[in-house]
């Protein structure tokens, strides 16, 4: 198993692609990272590498930007469709507790398995979330070793979704 990085760079917004080594021949799932803060990105993305299939990655730093691509989907201008949505409560311009309802409502994006990554551990919000239909809710953590436990959270919130 790869030992995670210690680099102190953040993603690439710009980068699209990202994969496992493990199960690079799979169709990979498009995963949509709602994250404003770079470092928690950065972590979240090395968690997504321990995890034991490919993925493309698309970073979207506030909730703005998931809403319009959310839109872009539903009105068919991008064809791809999430088949994960690691979303941060606490952004910028649109909390995440309504990008997690409009994906909810979504006609094309409401299947996604939404994996609610947040500092937040208000029993108000995990309520809302769980009422939302979240796939699971992961408190983020104060060490990386903690918070590389997430890829067991992703990929088991992705196995129990998919046929």
């Amino acid at each position: 198993m790869d030992r995670p990085s210690a680099s102190p760079f953040p993603l690439n917004p710009k980068s699209t692609e990202g994969s496992s080594r493990r199960d690079a021949r799979a169709t990979p799932v498009t995963v949509w990272l709602v994250e404003d803060s770079a470092t928690d990105a950065f972590v979240i993305g090395e968690a997504l590498k321990a995890c034991p299939f490919s993925y493309e990655l698309t970073l979207l730093t506030d909730g703005d930007a998931a809403m319009q691509l959310l839109e872009a989907v539903e009105s068919g201008e991008s064809p791809k469709t999430p088949g994960l949505v690691l979303l941060d409560l606490n952004l910028p311009k649109v909390p995440g507790i309504s990008v997690l309802a409009a994906l909810r409502k979504s006609h094309r994006c409401c299947a996604a398995p939404v994996v609610v990554v947040t500092s937040s551990d208000s029993s108000g919000d995990i309520k809302a979330i769980l009422d939302l239909g979240a796939t699971a809710y992961f408190r983020k953590p104060h060490s990386l070793e903690a918070f590389m436990t997430l890829s067991t959270v992703i990929t088991k919130a992705l196995t129990e979704t998919r046929p």
